[in-house]
């Protein structure tokens, strides 16, 4: 409505001229047009009040103000915005009081100075402004510009790593008064693991909770001018830290667990964070199959036929190592397809008769080890006849009063001179045996017998007793004569075949060994291949002295692959009372 009023006023306004006013004051026309005029004098004014723009708030402090030296002639400043400012006020003076101020102007929240003096000490303050408004001055900041800058360290080096640490040195820099080692964890200097602190040495030993063993850091040294002048930092390097050194895994247990698969389990190593099984052909040799674990067991799949050595290798952080002595293993044998009958046949060293220690007055227990065994080869047990070493003329053969003692059978001209063939006649029939004498060597035989079970499947049975010695022309002589058993066992063909004997060698002593000569007409190794094996860390020898532990047997049960072992075990005795300085070994086979 007052902006019709307004329109009004301005018409009538325009229709008379100030003479009329003036010649007529006091018409009732010239009356009207004067309130007309007052009108649109009020209006203008309200017009014009509408028009004008509101005085802006008084900004607030500024806070947080924050000055940085970036140079030795330039500085930054920063500070946190304040509300409706539309600008800022720098003031930079070389005087806490702010006198004779530089001052620039921005309207970010940071500003960098420059045209400075090296080496001064310059304080800032900071203002906000909106419009003609200006706030209260902040708390004044301060720095100092640097000097000339130092050179980048060089002839940067390591003097030691340790667990978890390292010591690195460098050369001196010019214009260097003090060092830093700065730690990154990775090479694009993303993520810093540690600043040391500042130090005038050119070495440093760098040592922190933040530096974990076994783990990779690159580092650079940067060299001050003073604290407040930094130099450019050295070329990059790199270190591993070392971890604590772990312990071997013990009590490594090696079993098969198909025919071409192992299962390995093993006690846990001290401060062991993962472990590497491995198989090889030769015990030093190199693996063909490795596999990393964490836990203390795994499957270890793809093993052909044959005997390996398994070893573990702890690790801590795959820094420090820790391998076990390797185990021997072997896969399952295959199972033939058909019906099979089952036995339990041994091999034993009885140890020949001598007057320290009389065959006769061990035999009983001896025997008592064998009995209940359905065919055992013997070795050491002469045929000839020997004496009581009593003083009176008595003689016996020391086989014989083992058979009769045992309840086992010798088969009648079956013999050789000490190695023999003994089995239960109430579940076999002797068919044929046979013995010879190795070519190489001194005189050691081979005894055989062929049975035949109540079922009537015939089995071979083999006696054997290789050259004894430590020497490596011992150990080729042992060889020869393996080569030459495995040769005759082809005559055999296809009949099932079991070889119980004293080789005087063990898995892995040499490149190759006499069983590994049999092996190789696809026989396997009861000792090995059984899913069931017990005392399986032992040796078969002793000699009276407490059984080790390593699984280095010398005495063997090899099957053909008509006969499958199904469980093996070393029959340890009380050393020190054995009748032998040998152990008794047996499996339980299948055969087809």
């Amino acid at each position: 409505m007052r902006s019709g009023r307004c329109a009004d006023a301005h018409q009538l306004s325009r229709k008379r001229s100030p003479a009329v006013m003036q010649t007529n004051p006091g018409t009732p026309r010239t009356r009207r047009w004067r309130v007309a005029l007052a009108v649109l004098v009020a209006c203008v004014v309200a017009l014009a009040g509408l028009a004008a723009p509101a005085q802006a708030a008084t900004p607030t402090k500024v806070t947080r103000v924050v000055a940085t030296a970036t140079g030795s002639t330039s500085l930054r400043v920063t500070w946190r915005a304040v509300s409706g400012a539309t600008a800022y006020v720098v003031a930079v003076s070389t005087k806490p009081g702010m006198s004779s101020p530089k001052k620039l102007r921005g309207t970010g929240t940071s500003l960098k100075v420059t045209g400075l003096k090296k080496d001064v000490r310059y304080y800032v303050a900071v203002r906000a402004k909106a419009g003609s408004k200006v706030g209260a001055r902040s708390a004044v900041a301060t720095t100092r510009t640097w000097k000339t800058r130092p050179a980048a360290p060089t002839g940067v080096h390591l003097t030691g790593v340790g667990v978890a640490k390292f010591k690195v040195a460098w050369s001196k820099a010019k214009r260097a008064t003090l060092y830093q080692v700065v730690v990154y964890s990775d090479k694009a200097k993303k993520h810093v693991v540690l600043r040391t602190a500042l130090s005038s040495r050119t070495g440093r030993l760098v040592d922190s909770s933040t530096i974990k063993e076994g783990a990779r850091y690159y580092y650079a040294v940067r060299a001050f001018n003073t604290r407040s002048t930094p130099g450019p930092f050295s070329k990059l390097y790199s270190v591993k830290t070392q971890a604590h050194q772990v312990k071997r895994a013990t009590n490594i247990v090696v079993r098969p667990q198909t025919t071409s698969s192992l299962a390995v389990s093993w006690t846990k190593g001290a401060l062991a964070t993962g472990y590497t099984v491995s198989v090889s052909r030769t015990r030093d040799g190199a693996a063909f199959i490795s596999k990393r674990t964490t836990g203390t067991s795994t499957t270890v799949t793809g093993v052909p036929r044959g005997v390996f050595f398994v070893s573990v290798t702890a690790d801590r952080l795959r820094t420090t190592f820790a391998p076990a002595r390797a185990v021997t293993a072997a896969p399952r044998e295959p199972v033939p397809a058909g019906s099979h009958s089952s036995m339990k046949v041994g091999s034993y060293n009885v140890l020949r008769d001598s007057a320290e220690r009389p065959f006769y007055k061990r035999v009983t227990a001896m025997a008592h080890l064998i009995s209940d065994l359905d065919v055992v080869g013997v070795q050491e047990a002469t045929y000839g006849k020997v004496s009581k070493y009593d003083g009176t003329s008595t003689q016996y053969r020391p086989v014989e009063l083992l058979a009769r003692s045992s309840g086992l059978r010798l088969g009648t001209g079956c013999s050789t001179h000490s190695e023999h063939v003994l089995y239960d006649d109430a579940k076999f029939d002797l068919v044929s045996c046979g013995e010879f004498t190795y070519t190489v060597g001194d005189d050691r035989y081979v005894a055989w017998d062929r049975l035949r079970d109540t079922t009537g499947r015939q089995v071979v049975v083999v006696s054997t007793h290789l050259t004894n010695g430590k020497t490596a022309s011992d150990a080729a002589k042992r060889l020869k004569q393996g080569t030459q058993l495995a040769a005759w066992l082809k005559t055999l063909g296809s009949v099932p075949v079991v070889v119980a004997g004293d080789f005087n060698a063990w898995y892995g002593d040499g490149s190759s060994t006499p069983m590994e000569q049999v092996l190789k007409n696809v026989y396997y190794p009861s000792d090995l291949a059984a899913p069931s094996i017990v005392n399986g860390q032992y040796a078969s020898f002793h000699a009276w002295l407490p059984t080790g532990v390593r699984a280095t047997r010398i005495d063997h049960i090899l099957t053909s692959s008509k006969v499958v072992p199904r469980s093996f075990a070393v029959r340890r005795t009380t050393e020190k009372t054995a009748p032998s300085d040998h152990h008794p070994i047996w499996a339980v086979v299948d055969v087809y």
